[in-house]
């Protein structure tokens, strides 16, 4: 970039103006990508803090196993969060008007696909136990089950070790060198994501189709359907447009934008699951095993809605009872 001007005014020298256009148009900047995925980053973070303190303020008997997940998952958020937002505080603040840090990967953009990683099989594995659990004689669905666990298992293992390795000796040819692995982890979550909704979706709609005398839940397993259909097609989506934006465009770094949001759509995925209790009934304080009557003789564990008043005598004996179903009560 050549100098050739002064601006009178200030008694400086100003850059050639196509010099300037010349190198900016040249380089691959990742600043509008980071930008995005972070202000939809921040978004979506109030977007969960809104979920957690629901899900505390009308779930906080949940067993103790649930409850650590879904803060642990919150806490990783929350550092993603912070990790995040330091690539685009390097990016705008501490590396402004130095374009060769434009070529330069910071370590908080690997570090941000490890935290994928980990929020992504933790969330991922807590489907595939409600799929085992409410595939409870269907030998097929159980087994699709631990397809998916080494699925989610293989690619969050692949992805963390590909970015700690990358970030060792980060830089563009790296980046190639690893595409082949950072493809496999994208597009292993799309698929185990598919496999959870289209499992969810066909055991649910066996239970809705041959409910046989229990019309009463055909209403409540509808909106549980819709509601694994939805959560379940927000990541997928993500994923899907990650995966097509990391393989085809290998000039650029469009992949940021969805990388910085796919934890929080996998966080806020578990907690509107898990907080759609209060819609599929009042007070959901209990679980009902009902055996449904199907070609596959499935005994299904449905989240039941209990429509009472907090009668601590009724809480007391589902307690006691000691029943564990899908959703974690």
């Amino acid at each position: 970039m050549s100098l050739n001007a002064t601006d009178p005014s200030l008694g400086i020298l100003l850059p050639d103006p196509k010099t300037m256009a010349i190198g900016i148009t040249s380089i691959p900047s990742p600043i509008r990508d980071t930008v995005i995925g972070s202000w939809l980053n921040w978004m979506l973070m109030g977007t969960l803090i809104v979920q957690t303190y629901f899900y505390q303020t009308h779930f906080s008997n949940d067993r103790s196993l649930i409850r650590g997940l879904v803060y642990s998952v919150v806490a990783l958020d929350v550092a993603q969060t912070v990790v995040g937002s330091h690539a685009v505080w390097r990016h705008t603040v501490a590396k402004w008007n130095e374009p060769s840090s434009l070529f330069e990967f910071t370590w908080s953009i690997a570090v941000l696909v490890t935290f994928a990683g980990f929020i992504s099989v933790i969330v991922q594995l807590f489907y595939c136990w409600r799929i085992w659990i409410l595939a409870a004689n269907n030998l097929w669905m159980r087994g699709m089950a631990l397809v998916i666990v080494l699925i989610s298992l293989s690619q969050a293992a692949v992805g963390i070790v590909s970015s700690i390795v990358f970030q060792l000796h980060a830089s563009q040819e790296q980046l190639l060198k690893y595409h082949p692995q950072f493809t496999y982890t994208i597009s292993g979550g799309f698929l185990a994501d598919t496999l959870i909704t289209g499992s969810m979706i066909y055991i649910l709609r066996n239970a809705r189709n041959s409910q046989g005398t229990f019309n009463h839940m055909g209403g409540t397993l509808d909106r549980l359907i819709n509601n694994a259909l939805q959560t379940g097609f927000v990541t997928m989506t993500c994923a899907a447009v990650d995966l097509a934006l990391f393989v085809t465009v290998t000039t650029a770094n469009y992949h940021y934008t969805p990388t910085f949001i796919l934890g929080k759509l996998y966080s806020n995925s578990l907690l509107a699951t898990l907080n759609a209790r209060s819609r599929v009934g009042k007070n959901t304080a209990a679980e009902d095993s009902l055996y449904l009557p199907n070609a596959g003789s499935m005994s299904l564990q449905v989240a039941r809605a209990v429509e009472s008043s907090t009668d601590e005598d009724t809480l007391t004996h589902s307690r006691k009872r000691g029943k564990v179903g899908p959703w974690g009560s």
